[in-house]
């Protein structure tokens, strides 16, 4: 048995204690939800109970409530129907034969240093750069653990990524491994992600997630069809830049209010969407019209990383809030941790999809996904209801 806290996460530009970032004092709060106890089992099927109708966080069962193409009589419109998992969350199941696997990651040069979980110490482009490594409590050798980098908004670091985000429990109730890196601090917005840094600082970060994924990897079963990454704010702005670079390794990502430059002043200092070989799906949220922070406007540059994305091929799932640059205000099901919809997206989307392919095109969104998502840049219709203070300022 163990017991999981659905209670808030992360904020989105700035860390939720007070946090001073541009010389702005940011504030956020948490909100508390109850307890939940769940029994799970070590498999990837989901588990429910027969005397409620409670959905607990394995349930993959598409209810007809979510925004996949599919018909009464059971038709599907869009691509072709390649095999996929009928269960989703295919980063716990096997690869299927025949379909493609990542290419060979870049090596770590060198003799890893001995990792495990808590902060660890890794040289990467001839500097010394840390990091937090989560893993589950209890590790099932035989299952390899899908593997997900998250880097962390301006005014956070990799603790306060891993406390807000409940990030152990998160691990613990889906058996996977996170990376979270911690940001050097030597460029103004805490990551390289805008056109004015120098490529050699962004060819180094580069090169520090190289160093994190492969040296973990050797030293742990990994499952290497289900390396992911994403961010928040800064983190998420970053993880775009990483993707152009290392998309033909990835097989998901999660962007909280980053983005791409677009045709808006707004967004000028930032990299525009390059393209990638491998259609990874991304996950794309923002904060509405008002989700604006440090001179960026967030609501722009996710359009802009949309209709990258989509004129580069790639799935597209969209959500659109009303609490402009603050923590995602998700409802997650009960017996789940609040960012269960960024987990589950990673989950459910594992290196060997084909291109543009998504199971919730055939099966439906699984069932606890909010209701202002949905599949497609445009589609998310924004929600309404009560928010936190916007993060940023």
């Amino acid at each position: 048995m163990i017991s999981i806290v659905a209670v808030s996460g992360l904020s989105a530009c700035a860390s939720p204690s007070s946090a001073t970032e541009t010389g702005d004092s940011t504030e956020s709060e948490s909100e508390e939800s109850s307890t939940s106890t769940a029994s799970t089992e070590a498999s990837s099927e989901s588990s429910s109970d027969d005397t409620t109708t409670t959905t607990t966080a394995g349930d993959g069962d598409g209810d007809g409530d979510g925004d996949g193409d599919s018909t009464d009589e059971g038709e599907t419109t869009g691509p072709d129907l390649p095999p996929v998992v009928p269960e989703s969350m295919g980063c716990l199941m096997p690869t299927p034969e025949g379909k493609p696997v990542p290419p060979q990651r870049p090596a770590y040069p060198g003799v890893c240093p001995a990792l495990g979980p808590g902060v660890n110490n890794i040289s990467a482009f001839g500097a010394d750069r840390e990091f937090i490594l989560v893993l589950p409590d209890e590790i099932d050798e035989t299952q390899p653990l899908p593997l997900f980098v998250m880097w962390h908004w301006l005014g956070g670091d990799a603790d306060s990524f891993l406390t807000q985000g409940f990030v152990q429990e998160a691990a613990n109730l889906w058996h996977f491994a996170v990376i979270i890196p911690e940001s050097k601090d030597d460029v103004l917005f805490k990551w390289p992600f805008t056109a004015l840094d120098a490529e050699l600082r962004v060819d180094e970060e580069v090169a520090f997630f190289d160093a994190m994924v492969d040296c973990v990897a050797q030293q742990y079963n990994i499952n290497e069809s289900c390396i992911a990454t994403g961010g928040v704010s800064a983190g998420a702005l970053w993880s775009s830049v990483l993707a152009n670079r290392r998309g033909v390794y990835l097989s998901s990502v999660v962007s909280l209010s980053g983005g791409t430059r677009g045709s808006d002043l707004t967004t000028e200092a930032l990299h525009p969407w390059e393209g990638t070989p491998h259609k990874m799906p991304y996950f794309v949220l923002w904060g509405g019209p008002g989700d604006f922070c440090v001179a960026i406007d967030f609501e722009k540059a996710s359009k802009a990383l949309e209709a990258g994305l989509e004129d580069d091929g790639h799935f597209v799932y969209e959500c659109l809030h009303n609490c402009t640059h603050t923590e995602p205000p998700f409802s997650p099901p009960p017996m789940t941790t609040q960012f269960f919809p960024m987990w589950r997206f990673m989950l459910d989307h594992p290196y060997w999809l084909d291109d543009g392919d998504s199971p919730w095109l055939y099966e439906g969104e699984p069932e606890g996904m909010p209701e202002w998502c949905a599949i497609g840049a445009g589609n998310a219709v924004m929600r309404e209801g009560d928010c936190e203070p916007n993060a940023c300022f």
